[in-house]
Formats: C-alpha cells, sequence, structure tokens
C-alpha cells in the first residue's frame, strides 16, 4: 500500500514524529543508498522550521538545512534529522544567517547548499553584496558549500566550493547547487568568474561553473580552513594565518618524492612558510587527523601582493592550492592647522 512518511518534522528517535515542523520547508533533494531491505533513504531541504532538533537546539533563527534519514527496518521506521548548515564537526557553529537550496550526492555522504553565513569556513570575508533583510542592511555574499557527513567514521567537514582553482574566494554572488552522484562534481551559479585566479571584477551576467573536488576517497580530501588567505598588516609589520588541513580518509602530503609545502606565484617572496610552524610536508594521514603551518605575510608597498601555497599530495591531483592576497594598511593622520 502506499504511504506517506512526514520529513519536515521532528522525530525524537521514535517511529513516528513528536512534532510537525513549525515554519515552511522548500526545495527537498532525495537519494537512496542500499538495495531491498537494506536500503536507506537520505532527503536533504531547507527549513525555516526550529524545531525539527528538539526543543532550543536550532537556536540561529535563520533557514537551515537538514537531512532526513530513513533507516531499512520495515518493522520500525526510526527516522532521524540532522542539520546539516553549520561549521566542520559534529556540533559545530550554526550558520549565522539563512542557507538554502540544498543537492545531495547520489552516495548520501555530501550535501552542497547556498548560504550567506559567514562562520561555516574561516576568512569568509567577500562583503560586496548589498542587500536588505527585515530592514537591515547586509554585505555578505552568498557561496556555494559542501557538506560531508560520514557517520560510520565520525567525520564531519564543511568546506567552501565557490573558489577559484588556487583556493581565492568568490567576491560576489555563487547559488543554486547541483552534484553528480559520486559528489565530484558540483555546478552552481556565480556572479564571480571562477576561472581567473583573482577575482576582482563581477561578471555581467550569472554563468554556471562545475568545480571537481576530486576522486574516489580524494573526494575534498583534506579540508583545508581556511581555503584561502587574506592578509592586512602596515607596511614593514609582518601578519601570520595558520592553515589547517583535516583529512577525510588516508592521504600522503608528497608528489613524486616532492613532500614540500611551499608558496609559489609571483610575490611569493612576501609570504614564508616557517619550517617550525609544518607540521603536515612529508606526513602520512588518515581520517580525522589533523597537520597545520603558518604563513608570514610583510608588505613591502602599497600594491596587493599575491601568491599561493602549493600542496603536494599523492594522488592524481598532483597539487592543491590555497590563493594567499597580501594587502597594506594605511595609515592616515588628520591635517592639523594653527589657528
Amino acid at each position: 500500500s502506499v504511504r506517506y512518511y512526514l520529513v519536515s518534522g521532528y522525530y525524537n528517535g521514535g517511529t513516528d514524529y513528536a512534532a510537525v515542523g513549525n515554519g515552511s520547508s522548500w526545495y527537498p533533494s532525495i537519494t537512496t543508498v542500499g538495495d531491498g531491505i537494506s536500503q536507506v533513504v537520505y532527503i536533504v531541504y531547507q527549513s525555516a522550521a526550529n524545531n525539527l532538533l528538539g526543543d532550543g537546539a536550532d537556536s540561529n533563527n535563520a533557514t537551515d538545512i537538514f537531512l532526513y534519514s530513513l533507516p531499512p527496518n520495515a518493522v520500525n521506521k526510526y527516522q532521524t534529522t540532522f542539520l546539516i548548515s553549520r561549521a566542520s564537526g559534529g556540533s559545530g557553529a550554526q550558520g549565522n544567517f539563512h542557507s538554502l537550496t540544498p543537492n545531495i550526492s547520489g552516495d548520501g555522504k555530501f550535501i552542497a547548499f547556498t548560504s550567506y553565513s559567514t562562520n561555516l569556513v574561516l576568512m569568509d570575508s567577500n562583503y560586496n553584496c548589498l542587500f536588505d533583510f527585515n530592514g537591515l542592511t547586509y554585505t555578505n555574499c552568498p557561496d556555494i558549500f559542501v557538506r560531508y557527513y560520514d557517520i560510520n567514521y565520525g567525520v564531519y567537514q564543511t568546506w567552501r566550493v565557490s573558489l577559484t582553482s588556487i583556493g581565492t574566494q568568490a567576491l560576489y554572488n555563487s547559488s543554486l547547487p547541483s552534484m553528480n552522484g559520486d559528489g565530484r562534481l558540483a555546478a552552481f551559479t556565480s556572479y564571480s568568474d571562477l576561472r581567473e585566479n583573482y577575482v576582482f571584477d563581477q561578471l555581467e551576467s550569472m554563468q554556471i561553473f562545475m568545480r571537481n573536488q576530486g576522486e574516489g576517497e580524494d573526494i575534498g580530501n583534506p579540508n583545508i580552513q581556511p581555503s584561502t588567505g587574506d592578509f592586512y598588516a602596515p607596511e614593514g609589520q609582518p601578519t601570520w594565518i595558520t592553515f589547517t588541513l583535516t583529512f577525510l580518509g588516508p592521504l600522503t602530503v608528497d608528489h613524486g618524492g616532492d613532500s614540500l609545502i611551499r608558496v609559489v606565484g609571483e610575490d611569493a617572496a612576501n609570504f614564508v612558510i616557517p619550517s617550525e610552524s609544518d607540521t603536515c610536508s612529508g606526513g602520512a594521514f588518515s581520517a580525522g587527523d589533523t597537520c597545520s603551518f603558518a604563513v608570514v605575510f610583510t608588505p613591502d608597498g602599497t600594491d596587493v601582493r599575491t601568491a599561493q601555497v602549493r600542496i603536494p599530495v599523492d594522488d592524481a591531483r598532483g597539487y592543491l592550492y590555497v590563493g594567499l592576497r597580501g594587502y597594506t594598511i594605511v595609515r592616515y593622520f588628520p591635517l592639523l592647522t594653527m589657528q
């Protein structure tokens, strides 16, 4: 017989819902994993409800992305709802603004979505999109994010997809993501020309871009935070950013004997990786492991300096890149007049 399941509800671990969502829900995206009696159903959706996780658990006063799971048990369907629009970790920070238009990969491991939040990843600073909401003015641009959700290994990571090939953030709107079956390919719209390494000009119209996130176990591995580095310092005074790599699966930081993370590019001389800060180069890592390195930037004038961190990896990708931009803080002194 035909049976309907309430997806946008609070379940509290039981066979039936404890409460209907207290706000509107939209944009469901569905996939199934397994066959027959072992089949699991996953549905992601956006919702303005704040009771889907239980009393007080959803406290950000924003539209969020949720994952609904229907496990393979023909008698007792223990449905579960998880919050997806949050920072890395099982209990990472909830998004601080609205998240929209989710899409789930065919294998159920990757969920892409649009978000205006600025706290899902480190150094999300593309404040170039002026808009009004509920009488307030905002400037944070929407970006595309992917959440990797592996319950079996307890690895929950969130990263930004709307980047150039060297990891520079898109400076303008990106939205409406879609992924292929294994999550390798993510397509979305953007006003930034992501073919360019450093995006300073807005396109005349929205265009569609596709990002290749890797192959097999290498998809999204490692999660590099922050995924872009913007430095601000007075001339001659160094400042630094620490980058952390979180591994989703086994990976060695080495490519054909080149095991050193280094800065490359036209202005590489302005950026230095202190060797004592680098716990990544040459290391072999497993799922859940982390390592880190620091980059120090010293301005030598008022020009914007650009370079890339190059990270060697032992798979078909060869090298991963993080975009670096260095800005000089110019100090202005008021003109004093004598009376």
